[in-house]
């Protein structure tokens, strides 16, 4: 079901419309491991850079269905290091593309909010990984695919 290029669009505008304000979308409906991710950040921060990461998996089908995971992960990031934790998660079942995109669009702003709330909380020493490379959230020249560079090249 999330092949649906309008799908895509609908979830994005849902993703946008729940924006904190001074968000921006760093990444808009990338496919990645699976699923399909948004990111955004607070365009205003300096240092530590706030971010909410959004998922959306098709977890499969039942007969005239499809399973659907939501996660939502508060997150930050400065130089080489960051944090990402899981902020919520829901599964639900929609049986059409309308009924997915009203599940979720009923659970993505209470679930933005929230891990915005949580983002903007995150000091320096929260920052707990280190990118190998430099930061795929903020790094213009990674692609919409990629991911963090865990090999140590580029």
């Amino acid at each position: 079901m999330l092949e649906d290029s309008k799908l895509l669009a609908a979830l994005t505008a849902a993703v946008g419309s729940a924006r904190p304000p001074g968000y921006v979308f760093e990444r808009e409906a990338a496919e990645r491991h699976g699923s399909w991710e948004w990111i955004l950040v607070d365009d205003a921060a300096g240092g530590v850079v706030p971010a909410v990461v959004i998922a959306v998996t098709d977890l499969g089908g039942l007969e005239g269905s499809t399973r659907v995971d939501v996660d939502v992960w508060a997150a930050a990031e400065s130089d080489d290091r960051f944090v990402r934790l899981p902020a919520r998660h829901a599964e639900f079942v929609a049986r059409h593309p309308a009924e997915l995109l009203e599940i979720a669009g009923g659970i993505l702003p209470e679930a933005i909010g929230a891990a915005a709330e949580i983002a903007a909380r995150f000091s320096y020493t929260d920052l707990t990984e280190a990118y190998a490379d430099a930061s795929p959230i903020t790094r213009s020249d990674r692609g919409p695919e990629d991911g963090p560079d865990t090999t140590g090249g580029s």
